[in-house]
Parts: structure tokens; sequence; C-alpha cells
């Protein structure tokens, strides 16, 4: 019943109905915590209540409560890295925790902490990186890395490395040929535009080289 409510409260906040989705995810919070002071935390509820911290958690930034979120989503990543490390050879645990982490890291950009926003990410992205290594032929493993390694550079740029950032900018470049294999695609162009910008951005030897790439991309989608 609570994982139905939690699911309910999804499909709420995806309509925009979100003091009814609150509602919903709080009362599954509830119904699960209930259960574990009961029987405390076996794997299975652990992860329903880790899924429904991330939930009410990512309704917190959403609400521009970004500090209320962190503690959330440090409650979800507590369990997934004791399920992580209890189930190692579940992967579904890593990546969860993976993006738990980005989404604290998320909570951290929102609320000016950008040397912990950097941390977390870079958590996210060593996750992500292990993911890709165990299956180096899975498109999404790799997009999921050039995801956070697009928001890892903008938090290292807020921080003022200006070389952390466009490394991990230079990265993404590289995914996206393999993310992409068909470069004339409008989604590849689109990416690879956005991450020449991020880079000409950064005012690096080499800006104004991708400052004339993005454009000429840009301009090849406008076509």
């Amino acid at each position: 019943y609570a994982r139905a409510r939690g699911r309910l409260a999804e499909l709420d906040a995806g309509e925009g109905r979100f003091d009814r989705a609150r509602a919903g995810a709080e009362g599954a919070l509830a119904l699960l915590r209930a259960g574990a002071a009961q029987i405390g935390e076996p794997p299975v509820l652990a992860a329903d209540i880790a899924d429904a911290e991330l939930r009410l958690g990512a309704l917190d930034l959403d609400s521009d409560q970004p500090s209320q979120a962190r503690r959330r989503f440090n409650e979800a990543i507590g369990r997934y890295e004791a399920l992580a490390i209890t189930e190692p050879d579940e992967p579904h645990w890593r990546a969860v925790l993976a993006d738990a982490w980005a989404l604290a890291a998320e909570a951290d950009y929102v609320r000016g902490a950008h040397n912990e926003a950097r941390a977390a990410f870079h958590e996210s992205a060593s996750i992500r990186l292990q993911l890709l290594d165990e299956a180096p032929d899975s498109r999404r493993a790799h997009y999921a890395l050039a995801s956070v390694l697009e928001r890892l550079g903008l938090a290292a740029f807020a921080c003022g490395d200006r070389a952390a950032a466009c490394g991990a900018w230079e990265e993404q470049l590289v995914l996206a040929a393999r993310i992409f294999p068909d470069h004339d695609a409008p989604d590849g162009m689109r990416f690879r535009a956005i991450v020449h910008a991020h880079l000409a951005g950064a005012s690096g030897a080499d800006a104004e080289d991708h400052r004339l790439e993005a454009l000429a991309l840009f301009d090849a989608l406008a076509r």
C-alpha cells in the first residue's frame, strides 16, 4: 500500500498537483517508518524508505527548500550505501545511490554551497564511472556519466576551479561521440553545442574555438 501511495504521489507531481503529491508521499513514508518501528529495516523496507525520502526530497527541492531536501537525500544516501554494500552484485543500488548523490549536489548548489555540491557530484560521477566500466557498451551508462559531468563542471566553475570545470566538460565531449555515433543527429548536435558553450564560457585558451563550434551547431539546428 505504501508503495502504491508513493507511486501515485509521483504521478500527481508529474501532473503538477504538488500539494496532493506531498500528502501522498508523506503518508507513504509514515507507513513505512511505522513498519520499521515494529520489525526493523530489512533490505526491502530500507529500500522503500530510501525511495520515499528521495521522492520527498525532490518535492522539497522543487519547492525551493534545498536544506530540507538535503536532509532527506542524506537519509536516502545512507540506506542506499548500506544496500550497495550488502548486495554488491546488484548494480541497481549503486545506480540509485548515484542519483541520490546527484540530487544532494543539486540541493547544495541551489543553497550556494558550491564546494559541497562539487564533492557530491564527484561522488555521483565516481559511481557512474564504475557502472560504465562494468557495462562499457551501455548507452545509458555513458549518458548518465555525461550528465553528471556537466553538473560537476558547473559546480567546479562556481568554486573558481576553471581547469577542473573544463576537464569535466572535455570528458563530456569524448562521451558524446559514443552516445551519439551519428554525428549529424539533432540530439547529438544539441548535446555537443551545450558542452562547447560551457567551454567557451570558461574563457580558456580554446574558448574562441568552442564558441564558434557552439554557434555552428546551434545554427545547423535552427535550419
